[in-house]
């Protein structure tokens, strides 16, 4: 009603302006009719159609106006329409919404690796006779892993302790004749074979290979190389504790700058997704690894494992609770943050 009141004002007004304009025009023209009367029928008729000069000039406007008055005028239309006002009033809820203050939470690919590790190696070189455990066995102090094959070791013991014989034999003889060069040479022989002999003695009695810790065996599967000659310090088995694990949680790149330490994070692992383990952040590494073609900084945290249901190799995911900012922030920081790299500010 008070937009069609307000039109009707500006008809009204248009037509006053030209009628104006039109009897002033009239009014000069009288003067130039040298006849008083044909210029008093002329000024007649045009009083006569001053009303409906108006009404066509301001109908001809409305019909000719330009592009952003037809577009501004379809917007006052939709101003007026609930679809319009529902609209409005989500827009505003939703940027409300964006300042309320959320915990922002990295999202980090995580593994369970052991506390620490003892590496059982080959103490020396003798052929594997049989392997007692494989990977994933969990085993107890002193449990017996594997055993080496000794033949070859009794075999050059033998030979030695014949060698021995003989050389013992010999020094008996240059000492008998007075030959004290020869029978030194001799002794030094003797030492020799007696100090071979006695390790070879020793290590006939540990042909047993046992694990130094309680644990689970992370790696060593020699069932299928048993016969295979080993050399000293060849890596057997990798043992680990089970009472305490820790979590390698790989932080992304661009989230680096939000995660400290002493920070809580929340650990879903894939073999127990119903529960949820909560843990501390004790160190962060500070170079970057590529992991899954992905260049990520590994931090670490430690839980408990006194149930032993812990594996080392679980994965899950980490959530780490960096701290509140406004959910505008947690959803769209990122992305601006690219679109400003992009364009070079």
């Amino acid at each position: 009603m008070a937009s069609s009141s307000v039109r009707w004002c500006i008809g009204a007004l248009v037509r006053w302006c030209v009628g104006a304009l039109v009897r002033w025009c009239v009014g000069a023209s009288v003067a130039a009719f040298d006849d008083l009367e044909n210029g008093q029928r002329a000024q007649n008729f045009l009083f006569a159609s001053e009303r409906g000069i108006a009404t066509a000039i301001t109908s001809t406007t409305q019909a000719t106006q330009g592009y952003l008055a037809k577009v501004a005028s379809g917007f006052r239309r939709l101003l007026k329409t609930a679809k319009f006002k529902i609209a409005m009033a989500c827009a505003g809820i939703a940027t409300a919404a964006m300042f309320v203050p959320m915990d922002y939470r990295v999202t980090c690919d995580s593994e369970l690796q052991p506390v620490f590790r003892r590496f059982i190696a080959a103490p020396f070189d003798a052929p594997l006779e049989e392997c007692l455990v494989e990977p994933g066995d969990i085993v107890e102090a002193n449990q017996l892993l594997a055993l080496l094959d000794g033949r070859e070791l009794r075999w050059e013991l033998a030979g030695l302790r014949a060698d021995l014989a003989k050389a013992v034999k010999e020094h008996n003889t240059h000492l008998s004749a007075q030959e004290f060069g020869e029978a030194a040479i001799a002794r030094h022989e003797i030492d020799r074979l007696e100090n071979r002999s006695a390790l070879l003695a020793q290590r006939t009695q540990n042909l047993e290979i046992r694990s130094p810790i309680a644990g689970v065996i992370v790696a060593g599967n020699l069932k299928e190389t048993e016969g295979v000659p080993l050399e000293t310090g060849q890596s057997l088995f990798e043992v680990a504790p089970l009472d305490r694990m820790v979590v390698e949680v790989a932080i992304p790149e661009e989230d680096i700058w939000h995660v400290q330490p002493n920070m809580v994070l929340n650990l879903r692992l894939d073999a127990l997704p119903s529960e949820t383990v909560e843990a501390t952040i004790l160190r962060i590494y500070p170079r970057a690894e590529l992991r899954d073609h992905e260049n990520v900084f590994v931090a670490e945290a430690e839980l408990d494992n006194s149930d032993k249901r812990l594996r080392p190799g679980m994965r899950g995911d980490a959530k780490v609770s960096t701290g509140s900012h406004f959910l505008g922030w947690n959803l769209f920081h990122k992305p601006v943050a690219y679109v400003v790299g992009w364009l070079g500010w």
